[in-house]
């Protein structure tokens, strides 16, 4: 798990203090989700509406007061969290520390296994030979590809649904890595379907 930081001094920054509440509360949630997706400060264009739960217009406030950036990066379309590698760490450090934490722990385990086995005891009668099981042919099973936000949107229009329902479900099932429950995705067009007729039923 990762985590992002807010300075000590936050609640009483002059542009924190500065903004509506709704505005801070939207400038924490973009720090929150960067530092999840390690995104190094980029707060993709699609997750806008999310993170403002629809009200766009505190971009505008966020951007007067230097909390935000617009992106150059063409590749990269949305904002910056203005700042944001002052104060966390950027995805390769993130990424650095976590095989530090890797090796330091495979290295604390063999330490311990060595001290156990040091420990002479006296056999124990060896257990039944489990039968094996046959493995599963994963060369089989379809991967995954993540789908753009035009292809979910073609499909939302395709089904007669428009608006910014086909951005809710994007940005629910990219927040939780285009998983289903613990498992991966396989084909998103049948949880987009899911999706839609689950919303027309709470419609009815």
């Amino acid at each position: 798990m990762s985590w992002a930081c807010l300075d000590d001094g936050y609640y009483d920054n002059p542009k924190i203090h500065s903004c509506p509440l709704e505005a801070v509360a939207v400038h924490a949630l973009s720090v929150s989700y960067c530092g999840k997706h390690l995104t190094d400060g980029w707060i993709p264009e699609y997750m806008v509406p999310v993170l403002t739960r629809g009200v766009t217009a505190l971009v505008t406030v966020l951007l007067e007061k230097s909390l935000w950036d617009v992106s150059s990066d063409p590749s990269r379309p949305g904002y910056f969290v203005h700042n944001y590698l002052k104060y966390n760490r950027s995805k390769n450090q993130v990424k650095k520390d976590r095989e530090s934490n890797a090796v330091r722990q495979a290295r604390f385990r063999e330490s311990r296994n060595a001290v156990s086995n040091a420990v002479h005891s006296p056999p124990l009668p060896s257990p039944p030979i489990p039968k094996e099981k046959p493995e599963r042919d994963i060369s089989k099973r379809k991967v995954f590809e993540r789908p753009e936000p035009d292809e979910v949107k073609a499909f939302f229009t395709s089904k007669g649904i428009n608006g910014n329902e086909y951005l809710k479900f994007y940005a629910f099932y990219d927040s939780k890595g285009w998983k289903v429950g613990s498992e991966p995705m396989v084909r998103w067009r049948s949880s987009a379907a899911g999706w839609i007729l689950r919303n027309r039923e709470g419609r009815e």
